[in-house]
């Protein structure tokens, strides 16, 4: 049986994240592994050095397991959720925790506010997109689960052989059981080159049936979003470490952001 592993601080956006992987386990008859981690936090003063006890943060951490378990199964998910609450930093234990359970993904908060919410990473969520093997859902604070039945894959037509992981795109579409609609955002052929055809009959000759949108924007997240808005999309993958794409949409120094609906996953996945 397939493995999502989620992590959760249990603020109200992780145990949404939650609830939405619970939605995607449920369709996909997959276990659920739902990960917290802390740090003993220390308080110092002139005279002394106070260390939090670990035994009560961790019996207040599966307290708050327990609560998140029935609230995911008030859902209607009926499938094994397994609880872990270790000490440590959060990305230590995920690779511990992928070396143990073995997910095939990874479930992710985000934050933001508003009616058009900005999607904001913060270095956790982001440092996981960027290191893990595993690939990565970022869940929005407003999504609500529902089939993805069209997925985008964003690409720039830039050493297409050596950045798209041909393979985990085809798996994951036929495992979600949802249409690839590829998008490629350029203003006045900014980024046309001479390998720019050559990369486009690489994509075409791994996806023949497949959709290729072609966005005119002179800003890369309001093409995507236009991208998303108009044909429907469910979910929106890209390739992370691979091309400046990640780093242009998520890219400020404190968090990252990319301005879409609330009910839009990001799914990262590496070759």
């Amino acid at each position: 049986m397939s493995t999502i592993l989620v992590t959760t601080d249990f603020s109200a956006l992780s145990e949404n994240a939650a609830v939405y992987a619970a939605g995607l386990a449920r369709e996909k008859d997959c276990r659920l592994v739902l990960l917290h981690s802390f740090i003993l936090p220390v308080s110092v003063t002139p005279s002394s050095i106070n260390v939090v006890s670990g035994n009560d943060l961790y019996t207040a951490a599966m307290e708050s397991m327990d609560k998140l378990e029935t609230k995911l199964q008030d859902t209607g998910f009926r499938g094994e959720i397994k609880k872990i609450v270790k000490e440590g930093v959060l990305l230590e234990q995920m690779t511990e925790t992928i070396q143990a359970e073995e997910p095939f993904l990874i479930v992710m908060a985000t934050t933001g506010k508003g009616k058009f919410e900005t999607l904001m990473i913060g270095s956790n969520t982001f440092s996981a997109i960027q290191e893990m093997h595993v690939p990565v859902m970022v869940v929005p604070g407003n999504a609500t689960y529902k089939p993805i039945k069209k997925l985008g894959v964003s690409c720039d037509f830039k050493q297409v052989k050596e950045t798209v992981p041909n393979g985990l795109v085809k798996s994951f579409a036929s495992f979600l059981g949802a249409e690839l609609h590829f998008v490629n955002v350029d203003h006045n052929n900014e980024q046309f080159t001479t390998n720019t055809p050559g990369e486009f009959r690489d994509i075409r000759s791994e996806f023949p049936n497949e959709a290729i949108h072609f966005i005119e924007s002179k800003d890369i997240t309001e093409g995507i979003e236009s991208f998303i808005n108009d044909v429907q999309i469910d979910c929106l993958m890209m390739f992370p470490r691979k091309h400046g794409l990640l780093n242009q949409i998520f890219g400020e120094s404190n968090t990252r952001k990319i301005a879409l609906h609330t009910h839009i996953p990001v799914l990262a996945i590496h070759k």
